[in-house]
């Protein structure tokens, strides 16, 4: 039985802010009379604008300079980058995701970072690794989270569980087949069109079941049995659940709809 404990310390999500605080505070330094820094970043829902827009005006005033935001979507974000960087628009410093950073540096569009200015002691060590193209460093890590599993108590009881949450993926898959029997409620959450989501919540389950992308020598071992187990427990999850995008299951989780969600 795979246990959910270890599902949920793999469950790793990093993205990057690439360029960096060097950059920016390189560019506030800088005497010409315009002061101005263009960021483009991900953090546009709402929380996350609120956090943001204090830390840009805390730096603005700190450092006497204009920074310009663009708020961009998972959903199309990367293609406003490919675009701005063709038409040589590009913005001076912005978040990408971790697994973008090796195509944009291999390109030749992001600046290399002066490893000797960059304190790297307290990055969490894993966490620089995708920062770095051909042993240069073109980012630095902005967030490292995980995920976790969020379920509902009061359905959970509706359907005669007991209160405490799956602590292994088979319970968890019992769990969910019986909440999905209640009219209009369903198990559990699966991902369908995001695709910078998707293979965040499929690879996780890889790891939990043993499996993994690539062996010690870099081959593609995809189609591994443990892979494949955890590709059938993904999909026998999906069949008991809300089949969506993240946006709408986050929504419908929160009106009691979901058994369960990551």
């Amino acid at each position: 039985m795979k246990n959910l404990v270890k599902l949920s310390n793999y469950f790793l999500i990093k993205s990057m802010m690439i360029l960096g605080i060097i950059l920016i505070f390189s560019s506030c330094s800088d005497k010409s009379s315009e002061r101005t820094i263009k960021f483009w970043h991900f953090w546009s829902e709402p929380n996350q604008r609120i956090i943001m827009n204090d830390l840009i005006k805390k730096f603005e005033q700190e450092n006497d300079c204009k920074v310009e935001v663009a708020e961009l979507s998972w959903n199309d974000g990367k293609t406003k980058l490919l675009a701005a960087f063709n038409s040589k628009t590009a913005p001076d410093v912005l978040e990408l995701g971790s697994d973008w950073i090796a195509q944009f540096s291999s390109a030749g569009v992001l600046e290399e970072l002066n490893k000797d200015s960059m304190d790297l002691s307290k990055y969490i060590e894993f966490s620089l690794e995708p920062c770095i193209w051909n042993n240069k460093y073109y980012a630095i890590p902005f967030v490292v989270d995980t995920r976790v599993l969020f379920y509902n108590k009061d359905l959970m009881k509706q359907a005669g569980l007991d209160e405490n949450p799956p602590q292994t993926f088979e319970q968890l898959l019992s769990s969910s087949e019986k909440i999905s029997q209640i009219s209009g409620k369903y198990g559990w959450g699966a991902n369908t069109s995001d695709p910078h989501r998707l293979y965040k919540k499929i690879i996780p389950f890889f790891w939990s079941y043993g499996g993994t992308i690539f062996d010690e020598n870099g081959n593609p071992v995809v189609n591994s049995l443990s892979n494949i187990n955890a590709l059938n427990m993904y999909l026998s999850l999906a069949r008991t659940g809300y089949i969506e995008t993240q946006k709408l299951i986050d929504a419908s989780f929160v009106e009691g709809k979901i058994g369960f969600w990551f």
